[in-house]
């Protein structure tokens, strides 16, 4: 008696603490640039930058990158390439950010960008050299309700591949398209909680998503090896064959978080399942 009577007590203590709804969402914002890049071989590629970061104290980070010396015509094909389309811009990638009223991640959704990284692969010239690498400053940031600040620094390593005929360049090819140039960077930052209500514990994951024309690779290390579509290519052979209009390699990668919460058992619901199994315990030795 004394054992039901005590369960009864706190069956009603635990009727009386209702767990609250999870907070819905969160509001976030992304600003995450380009810092210290270099050209392949430390030589001289045009590498420029523009487009400073807003809001980032600390450092000088641009969300634009250019390099190379854009070739006028395709000389990777017979006859000089394609006159028809003569094209002269550098290859460069582009970084969107988030920043301001109207961003945020769902708890218990699915995976939202918090970062759009896009490579525009124009023909250049192995004369004018091309980037090595590049540290992408990237600072996380939950706003509302709840504050959060991931800051981290990933360093990107860039594999430049001619604009050959497809026989001529290495494979496997991930993306079914040749000459795919090559990013090689490391993980972004775990799984974790950030935050805990006394009903619900709240954890943030992050990761790489592929977007067109990209394909996002997990070595299995802590690195990620990203390719992107060159020049020409989305016949699936690479370089501009004769007559053929030139296009761009455009790809698109993008950085994403998702919220999810797990619930925590209130007192007096664990102090039941313990009294419970200790019910349990006492009735298996009277019999």
């Amino acid at each position: 008696m004394r054992i039901r009577n005590l369960i009864a007590a706190v069956t009603l203590v635990a009727a009386g603490a209702v767990a609250a709804d999870p907070i819905a969402s969160f509001d976030f914002e992304t600003r995450t640039g380009f810092e210290n890049w270099a050209c392949d071989g430390g030589g001289v590629c045009g590498l420029t930058a523009n487009e400073p970061v807003t809001g980032f104290a600390g450092a000088s980070l641009y969300e634009h990158l250019s390099w190379g010396t854009g070739s006028t015509q395709n000389p990777f094909v017979s006859g000089g390439g394609n006159a028809q389309d003569p094209y002269s811009a550098q290859s460069h990638l582009n970084i969107t950010n988030f920043i301001g009223a109207g961003n945020s991640i769902l708890t218990n959704g699915g995976w939202t960008t918090i970062n759009v990284f896009t490579h525009t692969n124009n023909i250049i010239t192995t004369a004018g050299g091309n980037l090595g690498s590049v540290n992408v400053n990237g600072w996380f940031q939950l706003t509302s309700p709840v504050s959060l600040s991931v800051p981290g620094i990933n360093p990107l390593y860039f594999d430049e591949t001619l604009n050959l005929d497809a026989e001529e360049c290495p494979g496997p090819n991930p993306l079914g398209t040749a000459c795919d140039d090559v990013f090689t960077t490391t993980g972004l930052e775990g799984t974790f909680m950030f935050y805990n209500d006394g009903f619900y514990s709240y954890w943030i994951s992050f990761q790489f998503a592929a977007g067109p024309g990209a394909a996002v690779i997990d070595n299995g290390d802590g690195t990620f090896t990203i390719y992107t579509t060159e020049a020409c290519s989305q016949d699936g052979d690479a370089g501009c064959a004769a007559g053929e209009p030139y296009s761009a390699g455009i790809s698109t990668i993008y950085t994403q978080a998702r919220i999810f919460t797990v619930f925590i058992p209130e007192p007096g619901t664990m102090l039941l399942m313990g009294i419970g199994a200790l019910a349990f315990g006492l009735r298996r030795r009277k019999m």
